[in-house]
């Protein structure tokens, strides 16, 4: 190379000392390169590793309840937010496969009772047929036909309230004149006494807080032995329904109990042994479905007192009505 004076570029140089290897500069220059990329690989394969170790254990988990243990549940993670949203909806799926698992095989048990009554008594009446009173033995039938129509229309009952969800057509509803009228048309043991609040609106089914009332009155029939009552009021936003009764009440461990489907106490049994169990279930359920609760607790009487909770509404048309109170004794009108 050569310089003039006035050149504006400098160039220096040295000599370089041994031969240069031709392929180090690109050896170094993929080192530079590579390393990186494998140790960020190796990080990632590291977290990918640790998040997937909760994955693997809910995997095996699963492996276990589907080999036999329907009931199990899965391990939850409070500190991995979305390894634990994972893991809580598997455990509410299993909940619920779990339910319809044990619903299923008390379905089996119920129907199985009155199928295995009727067979008994067909066989019986094939044996020995010139000996078996036809009357006697269709009335005992049709017993039992009895029996599984009403362990299905209860069935139904149950289903339909759960779908429903509060869909279906509601309107507003005074409950003091739907209690006066359902009361009216029982022809009980025990008439029930009412004590009713006017002016108490919800928004309802009518067909189906009749059957709620139905269920309560017929199971306060089971225990009652000298009174019944039938109550109506408002308490701020809510509409209360109360039936108490003087019988022997619910113990406070089974009063939870009692509201699952085919749950029976064995003074239930003793004094129904034909019920299935079904009727305070489908209670709950139509209670929920209207936005509502049900519980029981103890009566003034010394029995049980339920009581139905639902979303009051202002009368239709009218607001802050004057409510009154109208009272009956039981055995009046």
């Amino acid at each position: 190379m050569r310089s003039a004076p006035d050149s504006p570029v400098l160039h220096a140089a040295r000599r370089v000392l041994g031969p240069v290897v031709p392929g180090l500069l690109g050896i170094l220059f993929a080192a530079q390169t590579i390393m990186p990329m494998a140790l960020a690989g190796w990080r990632m394969r590291g977290i990918v590793t640790a998040t997937l170790r909760p994955v693997r254990r809910i995997c095996d988990r699963l492996d276990e309840i589907n080999e036999g243990h329907p009931e199990g549940r899965i391990q939850e993670f409070p500190d991995r937010q979305e390894i634990n949203r994972l893991a809580h909806g598997i455990n509410s799926a299993l909940e619920r496969s779990w339910k319809a698992y044990r619903f299923a095989s008390d379905v089996s048990h119920e129907l199985r009772s009155p199928l295995t009554a009727l067979r008994v008594q067909i066989e019986e009446a094939r044996l020995h047929g010139g000996q078996t009173d036809l009357d006697d033995l269709l009335r005992r039938e049709l017993r039992e036909v009895d029996r599984l129509e009403s362990i299905i229309d209860d069935l139904l009952t149950l289903s339909r309230a759960e779908q429903s969800g509060g869909s279906a057509a509601c309107r507003p509803l005074d409950m003091a004149v739907v209690v006066k009228e359902y009361v009216a048309r029982r022809h009980d043991r025990v008439p029930a006494g009412l004590r009713l609040e006017s002016g108490v609106f919800v928004n309802g089914v009518e067909t189906q807080i009749s059957r709620i009332l139905t269920n309560l009155l017929d199971n306060g029939q089971r225990h009652v032995k000298k009174s019944i009552t039938v109550g109506v009021r408002r308490d701020g936003d809510i509409a209360e329904v109360t039936v108490e009764d003087d019988g022997d009440g619910v113990p406070p461990a089974e009063r939870e109990r009692i509201f699952e489907r085919f749950a029976r106490s064995e003074k239930s049994r003793r004094v129904d042994p034909r019920g299935a169990g079904l009727g305070l279930a489908i209670t709950r359920e139509i209670a929920h479905a209207h936005g509502g609760t049900i519980h029981v607790e103890d009566s003034a009487a010394g029995g049980a007192r339920f009581v139905l909770r639902l979303p009051a509404i202002d009368p239709p048309g009218e607001t802050g009505e004057m409510r009154s109170v109208w009272t009956s004794r039981a055995g009046t009108s």
